[in-house]
């Protein structure tokens, strides 16, 4: 039977999807904000697309309450069934397409982002899809982000001020698998996500002398390296953080920036 989690409805009404591992508070954990004059980036917001969320938010609901849901057997997360799963992504598949007519940038930006994903990724052939935009969580309304997706499901989030993408991660219903053979140790692993913050983070070496490192472990399942700076500087939003996050056989799950966010 075909299901649909429904962190990923939440996800689409909120704007922004829920990243394993990545800190962000589950959106099954909150309620989707009421529509608004204006967009969170400051941009009139598009009645169809208002429309759209409401739409969703409301059907996704009573689905919920009313439909077929059953339990995710891996994760325990509710997901919609049958004719409730059709129902809600048939409204889904519309709010994208309407989406993508709005909120996409011109070709060359978004070839421009698509090259630094692949960049990233250290993967010339990766097919990246851009997904559509919302507010950033770690600045103010000002400022949105760009959501692009590839075809494993792993998400990225970009600033299009610097077409910098300063976060990925699995998102719902992800192909990305979890992988633990080869077995690396700790001092391998942060090795390898040392080395992939220097190719990626400009002036990390001052980052690795002069931020508090942290190191933790989620049950031998992933292994999380960090970095935090003493405290937010004066006219700085946030404090600025540089985590990774690896499968124990040195892939990297996800990865976060916040370094150069609104500077």
């Amino acid at each position: 039977m075909h299901k649909i989690k429904l962190s990923v409805i939440f996800a689409s009404v909120i704007g922004f999807s829920l990243i394993a591992g990545l800190g962000i508070r589950s959106v099954l954990n909150r309620s989707a904000p009421a529509a608004q004059p204006e967009s969170a980036a400051g941009r009139p917001a598009h009645p169809t697309i208002e429309a759209l969320k409401a739409e969703l938010e409301r059907a996704t609901q009573e689905e919920l309450t009313k439909g077929c849901v059953e339990r995710d057997p891996q994760t325990g997360e509710p997901v919609l069934c049958g004719s409730s799963k059709a129902r809600v992504e048939a409204i889904h598949a519309r709010l994208v397409e309407e989406t993508l007519k709005v909120e996409q940038r011109e070709p060359e930006a978004v070839a421009r982002v698509i090259a630094r994903i692949r960049a990233l990724r250290e993967d010339p052939s990766l097919e990246v899809f851009f997904q559509g935009t919302s507010a950033n969580p770690y600045l103010d309304a000002s400022h949105h982000v760009e959501i692009y997706q590839d075809d494993r499901g792993m998400m990225y989030f970009v600033d299009p001020a610097t077409d910098e993408v300063f976060q990925f991660g699995p998102g719902p219903n992800s192909q990305v698998e979890f992988c633990s053979s080869p077995s690396l140790d700790v001092d391998k692993l942060r090795q390898r996500a040392e080395s992939f913050l220097g190719k990626n983070i400009p002036g990390f070496q001052q980052i690795q002398e002069n931020w508090t490192y942290l190191e933790s472990a989620k049950g031998g399942t992933s292994f999380i390296f960090r970095w935090e700076a003493p405290g937010a500087s004066a006219g700085e939003e946030i404090q600025p953080v540089v985590q990774v996050v690896l499968y124990p056989c040195g892939e990297i799950k996800s990865f976060l920036n916040t370094s150069s966010l609104g500077r």
